[in-house]
């Protein structure tokens, strides 16, 4: 019988107890060298929702396809386009299920390898676009620092040493799993700092403009659009709110609008408040990461 989730997380319910914050106390317990299966795994279950996965999902995917080659082989799948809530809801099903299993469990290297075996069958219509070590790199990149990222971005201090020392361990885990055209990923960084530095480096880069990954940019914002904004009167506020969490070259690059400093404010505001009621309201005893979203947007 296949373990349920329940039985998969009863190190940290049993931890909890009657505890007010025990997701900080039982990460302390554990070694990051050694534990950092079980150290992701209790993050991203009782801390990611789905407004700030969301956000992840938008960034990282524009950020990644500043690659021309990246937008040319999204652009040709389609997925983006015609089913842009599906997409975004099977690749956090996906993720939460590496993050779920860990690395080397028998669950996640199949989960790479059907990922592995997608992309190979998508480069026999755009060959070459799957062979760039840096590509896989800041994929695999911003799966271990975007969290860390938004935080400073509003302000706050980022991931301490444990927490770093763990997602570099594990995303260091995945890469070695992940197969270009020809052959392993070569180059990963050294450390999660190296990681911080690569993708500080592959966003200082003069990328081409492209119109294939302006146009999969473009959709993204929108997936993220139709998904939260209530009415289209709104749908300004939202599309501002993931151009808050970009870099001002990368909006240039893509083409994706102006910023709006004073509404920038207000959501830089509101998601200082809304990491501040993590950080400071008791801990969930059941994960918030769900194992599957819905399937919804206008």
């Amino acid at each position: 019988m296949a373990a349920t989730e329940r039985e998969l997380t009863s190190p940290q319910i049993a931890f909890a107890g009657n505890k007010y914050k025990w997701i900080d106390a039982y990460i302390e317990t554990l070694d990051p060298e050694t534990q950092y299966n079980e150290i992701v795994r209790t993050v991203t279950l009782f801390r990611a929702t789905e407004l700030l996965t969301n956000i992840d999902y938008v960034t990282n995917s524009i950020l990644v396809i500043q690659e021309p080659k990246g937008g040319e082989a999204m652009f040709c799948t389609g997925k983006t386009t015609t089913h842009k809530q599906k997409r975004f809801v099977d690749t956090m099903a996906m993720f939460r299920m590496w993050f779920l299993n860990g690395t080397g469990s028998e669950k996640l290297n199949e989960s790479v390898g059907r990922l592995n075996n997608l992309h190979m069958s998508i480069a026999k219509n755009v060959p070459g676009n799957f062979d760039g070590d840096d590509d896989f790199i800041i994929a695999t990149c911003r799966m271990g620092i975007s969290n860390h990222l938004f935080q400073k971005r509003l302000g706050f201090p980022g991931f301490d040493d444990q927490m770093k020392t763990a997602w570099y361990n594990f995303c260091a885990g995945v890469i070695r799993m992940v197969e270009k055209e020809s052959g392993p990923v070569k180059g990963f960084p050294t450390s999660f700092n190296g990681m911080v530095e690569f993708n500080d480096n592959f966003n200082n880069q003069n990328w081409t403009p492209s119109m294939h990954s302006q146009h999969v940019a473009h959709m993204l914002v929108e997936q993220f659009v139709e998904r939260w904004s209530p009415i289209h009167a709104t749908d300004f506020i939202f599309r501002q709110i993931i151009l808050t969490f970009l870099p001002e070259s990368i909006i240039k690059l893509h083409k994706l609008g102006q910023r709006r400093p004073w509404l920038e404010m207000f959501i830089v505001f509101y998601f200082q408040v809304k990491l501040l009621m993590i950080f400071l309201l008791p801990d969930p005893r059941e994960p918030t990461f769900a194992a599957r979203w819905p399937n919804r947007g206008k």
